[in-house]
């Protein structure tokens, strides 16, 4: 499962079918990127997707100024 967050707001939830290397021939259109991987899915179900979207991410997993766009949690 992904979550797509803007300012601690969960808006889009996909499922990963694969995660394939950064690369423009993975990734069309964008320039590649050594070391990091994207992922290939799609949205997640609406069932799935009404239990995330539309909350926001709790507070013990937002630090204040992190730049890193990827977080990981095992929860």
């Amino acid at each position: 499962m992904i979550l797509s967050t803007r300012q601690g707001l969960i808006v889009g939830a996909f499922v990963a079918t694969e995660w394939p290397e950064a690369t423009s021939e993975n990734f069309p259109g964008r320039e590649p990127v050594p070391g990091k991987y994207g992922f290939v899915g799609a949205e997640a179900p609406a069932t799935i997707a009404k239990l995330y979207v539309g909350r926001r991410v709790p507070d013990e997993y937002r630090k204040r100024g992190s730049a890193n766009p990827v977080k990981y949690t095992w929860r």
